[in-house]
C-alpha cells in the first residue's frame, strides 16, 4: 500500500462542485474548506493517491464523491446516480473521463484497475462492485463512522477522502462460484431451520391434547416414535395407546399429517442442496500452498486436522475460500468469532467478550470443538478438557480448542500440508521425579489434595503429572480449580521446585530417570 508523501510546504485546499451525472456538467457550490493532512510528526502531507472515490450504496440510488489532486489543492465532485446496471456503467465512464481532464498531473485511469470505496450494506452493493468491477474497498458500516452528523453526502465524502489517504486496504472479492456455493449452503440451512420449527410443532400440538410421547425422543427423526404417531393419526389405530391418553381430534390429525409431509419435504430438500454443494465444490479448483487442489483433495486435506468432518470443512471453504487473503492466523480467528481481545487498553485485554465475526463458520467450529473436547485419545482433547476442569467453564474450553482448530486449518491450507501434532507443544512435561511426601514438605498447598490421589496408587509427581496429562483426575471429587492451579504452577516452575528439593535433601537423594540424572546432577 502506498503511504502518504511528507512536505512541510505543502497547503492543501479542498474545493468542492456538484456534477450533472447525465450532462457531466460541474457546478461550483460556492464552498471552500481548508484540508490539511498531517503525518505522526505534524508534518503536512500530500494524499497517497491521486485520486478517490467513495460511494454511499442505497437500493434506489447511489451518492458518489470523487476527490482529484489538482496541484496542491483537493477537488471533489459529487453527484448521484441510479443502481440499474446502464446507470451505473455510465457513472464509471463519467468519472474516468472527470479524472482524466481535471488531474494536474494528469492521470490514465486503467477501467479495470479503478479503486473505490464503499460499504457493506446488505447485498446493495452488489450491483455496484458487478458494473464497475476493478479494485473495490468493501467497508463495514460500523468501522466507517462519520460523527455525529449523518447523511449520504457526508457518507460518500468520509469514504472518499479515507481512501485518498490510503486508510483501508483493499478488499477480496468472491468469484461467481463461491456466491453459488453460499447460497446453496444458506437454502440448506434455511430448510435445516424450517425442518427443526416443524419439528417442534408437531411435538407442541400433540403435548396440547396430553399426548406426551416427544418424551421417549424425536416426533420427527426417532422412527418408533413417528410410526406411533402416525399411527395415531390414522383413521383405525393399530398401536396400543400409551399410558396418557392419545386422543387426537379429527382436524388436528389432518394438520399434523400435512406438517409431517412438510418435514419430509425439508429433509429432501435440504439433502438435494447439500449434494448440490459436494459437486459444486468437487468441481471447483481451491488455490492450496504454492499451487491447486481440486475440491476433493481440498477437503480431505482439511480434514486431517482433528475433529474436523467433511461438513465443517465444507463451511470452511464456502467462507474462508483462501487462507492467504488474510494477512495472519489472528486475522483468520476473529473472522471466525474467536478473538476475545475485542477491547484492550494498556496492551491488556479488558474484556473479555469475543467479536462475532462469521456465525456460520463460528457455529461449525464449535462444534468440532465440543465432539474433540470428549476424545481423551486426542492430544487436543486432552488439553481442552484439562483447561476446562482447571477453569469450571466448558464454553471458555470449547473457545480456547476453536481458536487451535482454526489456526490448524489457517496453516494446512496455506501450506498445504497435513496437519502434524509434531508442531505443537503437546508432549507430556518432564518434571522432577520425587515421592509424594517430599513435594508436600516442599509445597504444603498439596497437602489437602494428595489425600484425595493416594488411593490410585500415584507415589511420586512423575506418575502425578502423567494422570494429569491424560486427564486421570477429573472424577475424583475434591480437584477442583485449587488444585488444577497448584499442578500448573507446580509444571510451569520446576527450576523453583528443583532448588527447593536441592536445599532441603541435596542432588543425590532424588529420584531421577536414568536417562535424565547425569543431566541433573550437572
Amino acid at each position: 500500500m502506498r503511504s502518504a508523501r511528507p512536505d512541510k510546504t505543502v497547503k492543501a485546499d479542498l474545493f468542492k462542485y456538484e456534477v450533472d451525472p447525465e450532462t457531466g456538467e460541474v457546478f461550483d457550490d460556492g464552498r471552500q474548506t481548508e484540508l490539511q493532512l498531517k503525518d505522526y510528526e505534524g508534518n503536512v502531507v500530500l494524499p497517497a493517491y491521486s485520486w478517490s472515490i467513495g460511494c454511499d450504496v442505497h437500493r434506489d440510488f447511489i451518492q458518489v464523491s470523487v476527490m482529484i489532486r489538482v496541484g496542491q489543492s483537493v477537488k471533489e465532485y459529487h453527484f448521484q446516480c441510479d443502481t440499474d446496471y446502464n446507470s451505473l456503467c455510465d457513472a464509471k465512464k463519467l468519472i474516468i473521463r472527470m479524472i482524466e481532464s481535471f488531474s494536474d498531473p494528469h492521470v490514465d485511469v486503467d477501467p479495470d484497475r479503478l479503486r473505490y470505496a464503499c460499504e457493506s450494506t446488505g447485498n446493495y452493493h452488489h450491483p455496484l462492485l458487478k458494473a464497475w468491477g476493478g479494485i473495490p474497498i468493501v467497508i463495514n458500516p460500523s468501522i466507517a463512522k462519520a460523527g455525529r452528523r449523518k447523511s449520504d453526502r457526508i457518507d460518500a465524502y468520509v469514504l472518499c477522502q479515507n481512501a485518498l489517504m490510503g486508510v483501508w486496504p483493499e478488499s477480496f472479492i468472491f468469484s461467481d462460484d463461491v456466491n453459488v456455493l453460499r447460497t446453496l449452503l444458506q437454502q440448506r440451512r434455511h430448510c435445516e431451520r424450517r425442518a427443526t420449527q416443524i419439528g417442534n410443532n408437531i411435538n407442541s400440538e400433540l403435548l396440547r391434547f396430553g399426548v406426551n410421547i416427544g418424551r421417549d425422543g424425536s416426533v420427527t427423526k426417532n422412527k418408533s416414535v413417528r410410526e406411533h404417531v402416525m399411527d395415531q393419526l390414522s383413521d383405525h389405530p393399530a398401536m396400543e395407546p400409551g399410558k396418557t391418553n392419545d386422543f387426537i381430534p379429527l382436524e388436528v390429525k389432518v394438520i399434523l399429517k400435512k406438517s409431517y409431509e412438510e418435514w419430509d419435504r425439508y429433509k429432501e430438500l435440504g439433502e438435494e442442496y447439500l449434494q448440490q454443494i459436494r459437486d459444486k465444490i468437487e468441481s471447483m479448483m481451491w488455490k492450496c500452498g504454492d499451487t491447486e487442489l481440486d475440491g476433493k483433495e481440498m477437503i480431505s486435506l482439511l480434514c486431517t486436522v482433528p475433529g474436523i468432518g467433511e461438513y465443517t470443512a465444507v463451511i470452511w471453504l464456502t467462507y474462508i475460500v483462501e487462507a492467504h487473503r488474510f494477512a495472519s492466523y489472528e486475522k483468520c480467528i476473529a473472522y471466525c468469532g474467536f478473538d476475545p481481545s475485542a477491547a484492550t487498553s494498556a496492551g491488556k485485554v479488558v474484556s473479555g467478550k469475543k467479536r462475532k465475526g462469521n456465525k456460520e463458520l463460528h457455529e461449525a467450529i464449535v462444534r468440532s470443538a465440543g465432539t474433540l473436547l470428549s476424545r481423551a485419545n486426542e492430544p487436543f482433547g486432552r488439553w481442552a478438557e484439562n483447561l476446562y476442569h482447571r477453569s469450571g467453564k466448558w464454553r471458555k474450553a470449547s473457545n480456547a480448542l476453536g481458536r487451535k482448530l482454526v489456526t490448524a486449518l489457517y496453516y494446512v491450507q496455506k501450506t498445504g500440508n497435513e496437519f502434524d501434532y509434531e508442531k505443537y507443544r503437546i508432549e507430556e512435561p518432564e518434571v522432577i521425579d520425587i515421592s509424594l511426601d517430599r513435594l508436600i514438605e516442599i509445597e504444603p498447598a498439596f497437602r489437602r489434595y494428595i489425600k484425595k490421589i493416594l488411593p490410585m496408587n500415584i507415589t511420586t509427581t512423575q506418575e502425578m503429572v502423567h494422570v494429569y496429562h491424560i486427564c486421570g483426575f477429573k472424577r475424583v471429587k475434591g480437584l477442583g480449580k485449587g488444585f488444577y492451579g497448584l499442578m500448573r504452577k507446580f509444571i510451569e516452575n520446576q527450576n523453583e521446585y528443583r532448588e527447593r528439593c536441592f536445599e532441603i535433601y541435596g542432588k543425590d537423594d532424588i529420584i531421577y530417570d536414568e536417562e535424565n540424572r547425569d543431566d541433573y546432577n550437572e
